[in-house]
């Protein structure tokens, strides 16, 4: 990591602390990484959960609250880039036969977008502790989806 993306997740760090405040209440930071493409840095992720844990299995089984938190560090960051990095992340982690019991909500969850992001800009998505999973955009929720699983 360069000294200036260290800077920028250190400026994007302080943000992400003021939300916790608000939509993540009650959850604790567990972890964060910058994903980039082509050593351009698109976003900051940040993972918010009730316990913290250091087994990535226990996380994912966990039935309480969690959220991700991307907090877009790129200039600009468009809808349909956003779908793409979102449909082939889902692709990689997960058995196509397993995604296929969330078509309908993969693709809503792929479209949520309808604009780019800019520098800044929040994107979470919670999962709830009844298993809906909220997305919401700057502090506005954009979707909802209550199909308990598809947060997983």
């Amino acid at each position: 990591m360069t000294m200036r993306n260290l800077v920028l997740s250190l400026l994007l760090l302080m943000p992400t602390v003021a939300l916790a405040n608000t939509e993540l209440e009650g959850l604790s930071l567990n972890g964060m990484a910058v994903f980039s493409e082509l050593k351009r840095p698109i976003y900051l992720a940040a993972l918010y959960v009730a316990t913290p844990q250091t087994d990535a299995g226990a996380i994912i089984d966990s039935d309480e609250a969690k959220a991700m938190e991307l907090t877009v560090t790129a200039s600009r960051w468009s809808s349909r880039r956003f779908s793409e990095q979102l449909s082939r992340a889902l692709l990689i982690n997960n058995d196509l036969e397993y995604l296929k019991q969330y078509d309908v909500e993969v693709i809503e969850f792929s479209g949520v977008l309808k604009g780019s992001l800019k520098q800044g800009d929040k994107v979470v998505i919670l999962r709830g502790s009844k298993g809906e999973t909220l997305v919401s955009v700057n502090g506005t929720q954009l979707l909802e989806l209550n199909k308990p699983g598809f947060y997983e």
